[in-house]
């Protein structure tokens, strides 16, 4: 990370500014490297990690959307602006499918979405101008520290650090359980005489993440090929997805997915039932915060971080608006996609519509792969 050059809070050095301000253009690598270099002087920060340099917005972005859900279950990149992107609204929705159907039903899932959406939006306005205004990578607890009051600066921004390195830790923790669950699910779709145990599932989560442990460290020098690789694997496996829902499954109605909700959690009301199946969509954004962190190894992070953010949310949200439209149109049996043997109802919708064993579990294996 960056180290401190005077007490914390951050204060201004006004050397290091000065001579990194004044020195010989000719010397210098590259101008917008200078700049982040005052930038993190004016915190009282000296560069300490490598900068990767991102030629536009475009391509910086085109490195987020190919992260997809290994980001969270192996953190396959260590360079990459982590943003929450269109085969992550494929995978988590899918996967925390359940709840959202039960509670809330196919509107309530839509409007949940959307409500969710709109709401990150407004983070995301928020925190990409606090990434342009104070580009370290601690993020949130770097924020808190320098623009709370001094008396209890340190206080908040302890608590606030502490906090997300428990979200990091539960996201980790969820991304390595839903895809050892996945496992386990289709091995009940394919395999009637398999005995489902949840203690299966606890070994296999272990497996994947000692499998992101290994890729962060052994194989560490592999990561820009294996992201590289991400690129062409997530693009096809969302046409992959998309195509044979629109084409191969029996669409329902415009009612059934614009003004049908449930409560089938026996709520008191309908509406009460909504808000407790809006986790599902809320569970969809998590780590929208990401490419915060990653403002110290990012050239012209200014610009960058809050670019990034912004188009991921826009381009992503989208797409996945469009993808969860066209699971709800091709939901089928509803009350057999929740009662699903795999514990997963979105294996039964893949089941349903390509009517084959076969083509649910290979369109579910893209879900657990991404």
């Amino acid at each position: 990370m960056s180290s401190d050059a005077d007490s914390y809070p951050m204060k201004t050095v006004p050397s290091m500014v000065t001579a990194l301000q004044y020195q010989d253009p000719e010397s210098r690598a590259d101008s917008k490297t200078i700049r982040d270099e005052i930038e993190l002087a004016h915190f009282g920060k000296r560069q300490q990690l490598k900068v990767k340099v991102f030629r536009s917005c475009v391509h910086h972005w085109i490195d987020v959307y190919l992260d997809g859900n290994m980001g969270r279950v192996v953190r396959v990149s260590h360079r990459t602006v982590r943003m929450r992107r269109v085969d992550l609204d494929v995978n988590e929705h899918h996967s925390a499918f359940a709840a959202g159907l039960n509670n809330g039903g196919a509107s309530g899932l839509l409007y949940g979405y959307l409500l969710a959406w709109s709401g990150t939006a407004l983070q995301v306005l928020i925190m990409a101008e606090l990434g342009s205004m104070i580009p370290l990578s601690g993020g949130h607890y770097n924020w808190v520290a320098i623009l709370s009051p001094p008396s209890c600066s340190k206080f908040l921004s302890y608590l606030t650090g502490w906090i997300s390195v428990i979200a990091w830790q539960a996201a980790m923790a969820s991304g390595a359980f839903l895809a050892g669950t996945i496992i386990q699910g289709l091995l009940v779709l394919n395999y009637p005489s398999y005995e489902f145990h949840r203690w299966h599932g606890t070994l296999l989560f272990y497996a994947i993440a000692a499998f992101g442990l290994l890729v962060n460290t052994y194989l560490v020098r592999l990561l820009p090929r294996i992201e590289s690789s991400f690129l062409v694997v997530h693009i096809l496996g969302f046409f992959g997805i998309l195509v044979p829902l629109v084409y191969l499954a029996p669409h329902g109605s415009v009612k059934d997915v614009f003004a049908t909700f449930n409560n089938g959690g026996g709520w008191s009301s309908t509406g009460l039932s909504f808000f407790v199946g809006l986790t599902t969509s809320l569970y969809s954004f998590i780590g929208i915060d990401a490419a915060s962190h990653m403002a110290e190894e990012i050239e012209n992070a200014t610009t960058i971080i809050p670019h990034s953010m912004i188009a991921s949310l826009v381009v992503n949200g989208s797409l996945g608006a469009g993808m969860l439209i066209a699971i709800l149109f091709s939901l089928g049996d509803l009350d057999s996609a929740l009662v699903t043997p795999t514990g997963f109802p979105f294996i039964e919708i893949f089941t349903q519509a390509t009517f084959s064993k076969a083509g649910g579990t290979l369109m579910a294996n893209v879900i657990r792969v991404l």
